[in-house]
């Protein structure tokens, strides 16, 4: 069974002087991603994170397990709503880890929020090998909280 909670990971916008001081700690870098063995599911989803930051499409796509997630035309549509919802670097908390499949629960601040973190889970499946993300819940979620919180035109 799927365990993905996600919430919206919280209003307002960083606003600062260089891009380069306002962006650190905002987004997946290579430091990030050297704290996890490559092939492994927490670095997989960090590398998932990474590329929905960046809104690229193609590269995310090539993180869902093959046969999972949405095509790219939806993607697209996705990235656009949201991307910029998944500012901050998670902050693994436990995995379950059963014949193929893996549960990473994590938590989320968004910088520059005084919001507390959120929790989320996200589901792997191991295929040919390596981990893939099982479906698109946790992006889609975030795309519908963001759809809600838009005025509505009237």
């Amino acid at each position: 069974m799927l365990l993905a909670a996600f919430a919206l990971l919280g209003c307002g916008s960083g606003s600062g002087g260089s891009d380069s001081i306002s962006t650190v700690g905002s987004y997946v870098g290579a430091r990030d991603l050297s704290q996890y063995k490559p092939g492994t599911p927490q670095r997989t989803v960090l590398q998932w994170w990474k590329a929905v930051q960046f809104g690229n499409p193609s590269v995310v796509h090539s993180y869902y397990a093959p046969g999972m997630g949405p095509g790219l035309h939806q993607l697209q549509r996705e990235l656009a709503a949201a991307s910029n919802q998944f500012s901050g670097i998670p902050t693994f908390n436990s995995s379950e880890i059963h014949k193929g499949t893996a549960t990473l629960y994590f938590f989320v601040t968004r910088p520059e929020s005084s919001t507390p973190a959120r929790p989320a889970s996200i589901t792997l499946v191991a295929r040919h090998g390596e981990w893939g993300l099982a479906d698109d819940q946790l992006l889609s979620q975030v795309v519908e909280r963001v759809n809600q919180a838009k005025p509505s035109a009237g």
